[in-house]
């Protein structure tokens, strides 16, 4: 999934991707713009497109951080929500519809259908 992501109250913005999300944080790679800081946050908002979005402006605290080889993007980074640990009902209804989509894939070649 595409997203565009800022570090509130920085002039810091960017693109990137996520590859792997829970109900408790994500697993991100981002461009060239990132500049890495312990602990920063990030707000990260995922590309709008015709599909309902699992979440808007979600904030995260970058626990971890690596540079990657990448041709479009250049970190690789864990990112824990921040907030309180209430759950988010939208977004772990979400990851249960994609789980569950996943789960009912007879074959390998259809996955490429529901991965986001």
């Amino acid at each position: 999934m595409d997203v565009t992501w800022s570090m509130p109250g920085e002039d810091i913005a960017g693109q990137g991707q996520i590859l792997n999300i829970s109900s408790s944080g994500i697993l991100l790679q981002i461009d060239n713009s990132f500049r890495p800081l312990d602990k920063c946050v990030l707000s990260i908002d995922p590309e709008i497109g015709e599909e309902r979005v699992p979440f808007l402006n979600k904030k995260g605290k970058v626990v971890w951080f690596r540079k990657i080889q990448s041709p479009h993007y250049l970190y690789r980074c864990g990112v824990e929500f921040l907030g309180d640990k209430t759950t988010d009902k939208h977004l772990d209804d979400w990851i249960e519809t994609k789980t569950a989509q996943l789960a009912e894939t007879m074959s390998v070649s259809i996955l490429n259908n529901y991965v986001v």
